[in-house]
């Protein structure tokens, strides 16, 4: 599968005409079916056995949740589709499990909802359920607006290569694994799994489990620059769901945030708090790309005009298929562009480095990825291979970098 995936993402790279990345796509995205059908069934072999063990180890929940969503934000993005997760404030941050099994539980959950979902929105809530001095216990919901499920089916799709109806996998594709995999890594925790869901109105399905308390030390828990306290922030997004969550999350940092649900009142609570003066002006913008009526980036330019030598500094936020060149951010005054769902800590350090605040992990933040860092030279490498395959695309892959 390395050498299929490898060497179809290396094809991909080269010059094709318009079938022949059609055809390689469909290859890639069987390939990665292919693959997951590996792992579910690798996975589920083990569970059967008795052979899965959990690797309990400290990790930021905040941060690893958002990374995960991040991970799925294209598929999101494909079919128009917010993806959105909020951690109450009260939930410990530094926890000790196994991480990437909590991962897998998610990407099950969330990635059946964005497949049965067509419109509207797929939203991870975490909350606490119990807290000793030594565990917590929590608990998971994915709430999304599709297609529903059935009640008499409900209890069956926790079940071994079932889904819940026989067409599911003609339409809509998959084993009928993952709920099963996902049902048996929820007992490991301790925990529970279950559905709520009405045909037609979309699903929320529940897990809680149990971790052990970390040493609370994590960048996305912290608490924002003493600076920062009463910064007047305009959230500008049509989504009730985003709005929400980040009145809470800027509430949580002491900060003063604005709501509006698009563009056009964006404008007037502007126009209305320049007016006011110094005391009521807007400071910061967090600015949603998609929107209906009048997108971001016209906001921004309205924005410009609007307020001409005292404008307040922006934040796109935008979706992870729809990436913004950086000299049309600039021409409008967009300090940075943000990839929804944005992590706490990602959203954080935006805002501390547009005003020139310090954090603590400032030197690790804002470190794009480039093909080869200008401080690292062209070298020979000796690679030890014996698959041919592998050899091919590794080869390829450091050539691509100037070794």
């Amino acid at each position: 599968m390395n050498g299929i995936i490898g060497m179809t993402e290396l094809l991909m790279a080269t010059k094709l005409n318009k079938d022949q990345r059609q055809y390689l796509n469909l290859t890639a995205q069987s390939a990665d079916s292919l693959l997951k059908l590996i792992n579910d069934i690798l996975d589920f072999s083990k569970i059967e056995a008795g052979k899965l063990q959990l690797d309990h180890h400290e990790f930021d929940l905040r941060d690893s949740v958002g990374d995960t969503l991040q991970a799925l934000a294209f598929r999101a993005a494909e079919k128009e589709l917010e993806l959105a997760y909020q951690v109450q404030s009260n939930v410990p941050d530094c926890l000790v499990g196994d991480v990437g099994r909590l991962r897998q539980i998610l990407v099950n959950l969330v990635g059946n909802a964005l497949k049965f979902t067509h419109q509207g929105e797929v939203v991870v809530d975490v909350r606490l359920d119990s807290i000793t001095r030594k565990q917590a216990s929590l608990h998971f919901l994915v709430r999304d607006t599709g297609i529903g499920i059935a009640p008499e089916q409900e209890r069956l799709i926790f079940e071994s290569f079932t889904q819940a109806e026989s067409s599911t996998t003609r339409t809509y594709g998959g084993t009928g694994l993952g709920l099963a995999i996902s049902f048996q890594l929820v007992q490991l925790m301790n925990g529970r799994i279950w559905v709520e869901s009405r045909l037609g109105h979309g699903s929320t399905f529940h897990f809680s489990a149990f971790f052990g308390l970390g040493t609370e030390s994590s960048a996305a828990a912290r608490a924002a620059p003493e600076s920062l306290h009463s910064l007047r922030v305009l959230v500008i997004d049509d989504s009730e769901t985003n709005r929400t969550i980040l009145k809470e999350i800027l509430g949580n940092w002491e900060m003063d945030p604005v709501l509006a649900e698009g563009g056009a009142e964006g404008l007037e609570i502007l126009e209305s708090a320049d007016r006011q003066g110094a005391s009521a002006r807007i400071q910061l913008v967090l600015l949603d790309a998609m929107m209906p009526g009048m997108d971001g980036l016209e906001v921004a330019g309205r924005i410009a005009e609007l307020l001409g030598a005292n404008p307040p500094r922006i934040l796109m936020l935008s979706s992870a298929g729809a990436p913004l060149a950086p000299d049309a951010l600039k021409d409008l005054g967009i300090e940075r562009a943000l990839t929804k769902p944005v992590k706490q800590s990602d959203l954080l350090d935006a805002i501390t480095r547009t005003f020139g605040t310090a954090t603590r992990d400032e030197a690790a933040v804002g470190l794009g990825l480039s093909p080869r860092p200008e401080h690292v030279p062209p070298m020979k490498v000796l690679l030890a291979e014996d698959g041919r395959v592998n050899q091919m695309v590794a080869i390829k892959l450091l050539e691509d970098r100037g070794h």
